[in-house]
């Protein structure tokens, strides 16, 4: 930190001296003299930006070591601080047009949320079997699908196209999870089982897509696979 202070000072002072000197030897000095300042001190800016943005990430890490951090609590704790924080009570009304939680999301998007949950779900499994993800997003519905697939060789996410009848069904399905009470909407989970495959259905915004709720995600599926697996045994 000390070092970053020190060399964007310096930095600050070159640039600050070679702004103070004078450029002739064109028309209307003065306009191209403020134009190429201007351009030079947002570089500066953007360039400073980048530099404490990488340290940021880099003194992250050390923090997390030092205090034992696990991956799944740092997923809680970058969601709460990029997503959740700045979503709550906006200051404005502009503001409130641009909370992070209803930001739309594309399929590539999923990818956080989908490594998320594989990784978790692979790491809690004690058989043979892991699983991947696969998934994607249908724009005009505003969805957002993953499917987890059995495998005996974990992958990374990849997204897919989700077919239109296969998106409206499943939107019907989601919409016929709804409890309505007056104005208010209770969603019920949006997992769907079927045969060796699950299905997870939601908006497609990122709050219905972090890491936390692939976390939380993960919990419920296994819950509802270890019923399932002593449902079986009785049988």
């Amino acid at each position: 930190m000390r070092r970053f202070s020190e060399e964007m000072e310096g930095s600050a002072k070159t640039l600050l001296n070679r702004m103070k000197r004078p450029r002739r030897g064109r028309l209307f000095d003065d306009d191209v003299n403020k134009e190429t300042q201007r351009e030079e001190r947002d570089r500066w800016f953007e360039e400073q930006r980048r530099k404490a943005t990488k340290l940021q990430a880099e003194l992250n890490r050390k923090i997390y070591k030092y205090f034992g951090i696990s991956k799944a609590e740092r997923a809680l704790i970058e969601d709460t601080v990029e997503i959740f924080d700045r979503s709550d009570t906006p200051a404005s009304l502009e503001a409130a047009r641009i909370i992070p939680t209803l930001q739309p999301l594309d399929a590539a998007g999923l990818a956080p949320y989908a490594s998320t949950l594989t990784d978790t779900l692979n790491e809690w499994a004690s058989g043979d079997l892991r699983v991947l993800a696969v998934g994607g997003v249908d724009a005009e519905l505003g969805i957002g699908l993953v499917e987890i697939r059995q495998t005996r060789n974990p992958q990374e996410f990849r997204t897919c196209n989700i077919s239109e009848s296969l998106a409206t069904a499943l939107e019907g399905l989601q919409d016929a999870n709804i409890e309505r009470w007056g104005h208010f909407e209770f969603r019920r989970s949006g997992l769907i089982f079927h045969g060796a495959r699950i299905y997870m259905l939601k908006r497609a915004v990122l709050g219905e897509w972090t890491r936390t709720a692939a976390i939380n995600d993960a919990a419920e599926l296994s819950a509802h696979i270890a019923a399932a697996r002593r449902q079986a045994k009785t049988e």
